[in-house]
């Protein structure tokens, strides 16, 4: 039991993670840009996946 739901919480991770792609490419393509809100607006790079570098 406790290996389907770590399934099914990895899976609603990964879908979670594929819609926020989405959402922040399409704000970029519009021209927003993200910085760390620091005062300094350096660009913000993506994090790599989990499990990929």
């Amino acid at each position: 039991m406790a290996s389907e739901a770590q399934q099914v919480s990895d899976e609603m991770a990964r879908r979670a993670r594929q819609n926020i792609d989405v959402i922040v490419a399409r704000l970029v393509s519009e021209g927003y840009r993200f910085d760390s809100n620091d005062d300094k607006q350096a660009p913000v790079v993506r994090a790599p996946e989990p499990g990929r570098r």
